[in-house]
């Protein structure tokens, strides 16, 4: 793990060096590996001279929510990180139905879950100088905060009240991928 998160992130770092101003660098970590992500986190950061993080949402039924992850979310807070998510095949739907790929539905879903680790485990207010990027627009996210917070659901034009799932929401950043229909981009602007 650690040596293919090394090689990607080296490779990041020569084509940011080589092309400046034209690249940036978003270093691999070798989760859930907890040792060799902080080992890689402090070369990325320290010698890489890293943007921030790309991860994926999950590792077999592992979200970084999870408590085993505060030694990493730890190091991430303290570094004032920068984590962008972006989903993958996860290990509890694949091949679901048969014929349809994971990245219709698996793919928003999994970024919710991972989204939904982080709140359920208060991760935003115990961690607050992480600053989350979710792909997609969040998943699903948005579109099911009537069940995540069905209390402030109705007021998506307030202030979200404190301690609040919607408030923890709004701490992260949505990137606007595959968000290419009115619907979902209204849904992720009011969240």
């Amino acid at each position: 793990l650690i040596q293919g998160a090394r090689e990607a992130n080296e490779f990041g770092a020569k084509m940011v060096s080589d092309y400046p101003g034209r690249f940036g660098l978003w270093a691999a970590l070798p989760l859930p590996e907890i040792d060799l992500t902080l080992k890689e986190i402090a070369y990325a950061l320290d010698t890489l001279k890293a943007d921030g993080f790309g991860i994926t949402t999950s590792w077999g039924r592992l979200y970084l929510g999870d408590p085993k992850f505060n030694p990493i979310l730890e190091e991430l807070n303290r570094r004032n990180a920068v984590v962008y998510s972006h989903p993958g095949e996860p290990a509890c739907c694949l091949n679901m139905i048969p014929g349809l790929p994971p990245n219709p539905i698996e793919y928003g879903t999994d970024t919710t879950r991972m989204a939904m680790s982080l709140v359920v485990n208060k991760v935003p207010s115990r961690f607050p100088n992480i600053r989350f990027i979710l792909s997609h627009a969040g998943g699903t996210t948005p579109f099911l905060i009537g069940r995540f917070d069905g209390e402030n659901s109705h007021k998506l034009d307030e202030p979200a009240p404190a301690g609040s799932t919607l408030e923890a929401l709004r701490t992260f950043y949505y990137d606007t991928a595959a968000t290419f229909n009115p619907a979902a981009m209204y849904t992720t602007k009011k969240v």
